[in-house]
């Protein structure tokens, strides 16, 4: 017993590993999720006859189209309103108003959080009635996306250089380099409404007069399951339009729609 008392003593006591402490993990980006049905979308239509001292007929067509998968999202779009007026003289209609647009980009985001995103786009108007024959454009820039309510609404605000070609009624073809801003509204409103905006800037980098801008803003209802109706308003102003034309264009829709 005393030997073994007296090894116990002279032997180093034997200590057991301590715990090693777990690593934690790096932090990750708070990502946002795509939605489970990357297509998403809305086609209208409006129409309105006017009869008495007057007689004239109004048809609009409205087509949006979104893509939208984790690491971009792609978007297109299609326009046509026209306006047939008839001469209560000679009975002969002609058409005092048609507008046509319609674009389309490509969109990619930065990181897997989904707010900063490179895009690239390109857009057709054509209003000759209001004095524009044609503008192609096509630019690239740099965007950000804040989005609240889960996810419901969104706001998005786009900068970047475009190249324009535009041909003015009466007036030879120009094209010019730009620089261009843009935002896009969609606020959902409980349930069933909706606040929707859009507006584009294109500032000529030659000649400081020469710029235009484009807006659009409306209430939606949808009032069964995917069918809505809408009121819009839209402005196109031109600072330096054609010769004996205005600078202002306002336009007041009505439309029933479907979205996807």
């Amino acid at each position: 017993m005393l030997l073994l008392a007296l090894s116990s003593l002279l032997m180093p006591a034997v200590q057991q590993p301590s715990a090693v402490p777990a690593l934690a993990p790096p932090p990750v980006e708070a990502m946002q999720d795509p939605p489970a049905d990357p297509w998403s979308g809305s086609l209208a239509a409006g129409l309105t006859w006017i009869t008495g001292n007057s007689e004239s007929s109004t048809g609009t067509l409205d087509f949006a189209a979104k893509y939208d998968k984790q690491k971009y999202f792609c978007t297109a779009f299609a326009n046509y309103s026209g306006v047939r007026q008839e001469d209560s003289a000679t009975g002969d209609s002609t058409t005092t108003s048609r507008l046509y647009t319609a674009g389309a980009s490509h969109n990619r985001y930065f990181s897997a959080a989904r707010t900063w995103y490179a895009y690239a786009n390109g857009a057709w108007r054509m209003d000759e009635p209001h004095g524009l024959q044609v503008r192609d454009s096509a630019g690239v820039g740099v965007g950000h996306s804040w989005k609240w309510d889960e996810d419901k609404s969104s706001f998005n605000a786009e900068a970047g250089p475009s190249y324009v070609i535009e041909n003015l009624v009466a007036l030879p073809s120009d094209s010019f380099a730009s620089a261009r801003v843009a935002e896009a509204l969609d606020w959902a409103i409980g349930t069933d409404w909706k606040i929707i905006n859009h507006g584009e800037l294109l500032q000529s980098v030659d000649d400081t007069d020469d710029r235009s801008a484009t807006a659009d803003a409306g209430v939606r209802w949808t009032f069964a399951s995917t069918w809505f109706a809408q009121a819009t308003v839209a402005v196109a102003w031109d600072n330096t339009p054609a010769p004996g034309f205005e600078k202002t264009d306002w336009r007041y829709t009505v439309s029933l729609g479907s979205s996807f």
